[in-house]
């Protein structure tokens, strides 16, 4: 029969602090991947532009730091993430550094990808400066999320080899005013139990 789907969305408050003297704004784009449908391409190794591209800017944000501004992707429900992009800013001190631990980031990342059609593409691009930036708390919380969200094949079916009985889409990831940010994800399953 058909999996049956729901959808699990999570609003987290935005506190926001004055931004910081002697930074720098960057917004870092991700594009290239393949995408894919939730359902029926769950559990094909194609890339989430959403956990990609924090696992390029976590590391930063923790020893170098660096302060998101925004952190947005994904565009339906249904579909695995193609694109994604943060604005970031950078200490003018640590200019070099941090994008060099970007670069580095990504080149480990794109090694581990596994579909022959993820061509993923980064950008990294000078940003107009913005009025506020997320407050340390803000952007701790949203980390301790983004380290715990599952993505993908959650259990597979105990008696038909290769089918996917309960799986997760990180979906979207958008602001919803100035001061909310929305976490969109959707589970699929063929037992009614798992949802």
């Amino acid at each position: 029969g058909c999996a049956g789907a729901q959808d699990t969305i999570a609003r987290m408050p935005i506190e926001t602090d004055a931004v910081p003297s002697g930074m720098c704004a960057f917004t870092v784009s991700i594009t290239g991947l393949r995408g894919g449908h939730s359902g029926a391409e769950i559990h094909l190794p194609l890339g989430n532009a959403l956990q990609i591209l924090w696992r390029i800017i976590a590391p930063l944000t923790n020893h170098r730091g660096v302060r998101i501004v925004s952190f947005t992707g994904g565009e339906k429900k249904n579909a695995i993430p193609r694109e994604a992009q943060a604005t970031i800013l950078i200490p003018e001190g640590n200019f070099m550094t941090c994008l060099f631990g970007l670069h580095t980031r990504c080149n480990e990342v794109c090694a581990r990808l596994r579909h022959p059609n993820d061509l993923l593409d980064m950008r990294v691009v000078k940003a107009t400066a913005p009025p506020r930036v997320w407050t340390s708390s803000t952007q701790g919380h949203f980390r301790a999320v983004m380290e715990q969200l599952p993505h993908g094949v959650l259990l597979w079916h105990p008696d038909v080899k290769d089918l996917v009985e309960t799986s997760t889409n990180l979906a979207m990831v958008g602001e919803e005013g100035s001061d909310t940010l929305v976490i969109t994800t959707q589970q699929r399953s063929s037992s009614e139990r798992a949802l």
